[in-house]
Parts: C-alpha cells; sequence; structure tokens
C-alpha cells in the first residue's frame, strides 16, 4: 500500500491535485485527515470552531487519534488500493 499525503495551506490546490489523481486513478482510495480529524473531535462534543481555540497539543491528540483510526479503517480493507490522505 503506498500513501500519499497532499499538505498546504488552504486554497493552495490540494483539493484539484486529488480530484485529477482520482481521474487518473480511480482505484485510489481518498481519505481527508482533517475531516476525519472533526469526525473524532465530535466524538467528544468539539465543535470545528472550539477545536481552532484548542491548544496545540490537544489539537495533536485528536491528530493522532484521527490517524490510528484510518489506519486501523484502511488495513481492514482488502486488495491492492492506494490510499491517499488529505491533510
Amino acid at each position: 500500500m503506498k500513501i500519499i499525503v497532499s499538505v498546504g495551506i488552504p486554497g493552495v490546490g490540494k483539493s484539484a491535485i486529488l480530484q485529477e489523481v482520482m481521474k487518473q486513478a480511480p482505484h485510489a482510495a481518498v481519505v481527508n485527515y482533517g475531516d476525519k480529524m472533526l469526525e473524532e473531535a465530535s466524538l467528544s462534543g468539539i465543535t470545528r470552531d472550539a477545536m481552532r481555540k484548542m491548544a496545540i497539543a490537544d489539537q495533536q491528540q485528536i491528530g493522532v487519534r484521527a490517524a490510528q483510526k484510518i489506519v486501523q479503517t484502511q488495513e481492514k480493507k482488502s486488495g491492492d488500493r492506494r490510499h491517499t490522505r488529505l491533510d
């Protein structure tokens, strides 16, 4: 399994690049890391705005939990799928 990580400031074109990847490699699975972080935060009742105001260390803990869940989910999937994470 290959993991491609796309990072950059908002508006730089990460989503556009990944849309092109999906056209050229339809077997790829795109996982939006930011969305997964928000899902993880919401499990603790934390909103998007509240997460932005949290201490960096607390945001990092949410990020680690989100990343662990992404890995667990992708490991359960079978086949030779490529996984792309958008940050």
